[in-house]
């Protein structure tokens, strides 16, 4: 998925990724999930590592990475 992710937000840095009251291009996107990759590292999960994440009702990792923002 991250690799998809990526690849997209690439060649189409500005198309919508996400929809609804808060949309997301596929840059910022790829943006927010680097931040809580990294915050995640710091918080010790290994490098190459997966996490799941239960996200719901919101646009995507907004609610995640706030509390990640505070703790770093």
């Amino acid at each position: 998925m991250a690799t998809a992710l990526r690849w997209t937000a690439a060649r189409y840095p500005g198309r919508r990724a996400v929809g609804g009251p808060a949309p997301l291009t596929y840059a910022e996107w790829d943006a927010r999930t680097e931040r809580v990759a990294h915050a995640l590292h710091e918080l010790g999960a290994p490098e190459g590592s997966r996490a799941g994440l239960l996200l719901a009702g919101e646009s995507p990792l907004r609610r995640f990475t706030s509390p990640l923002r505070r703790r770093a």
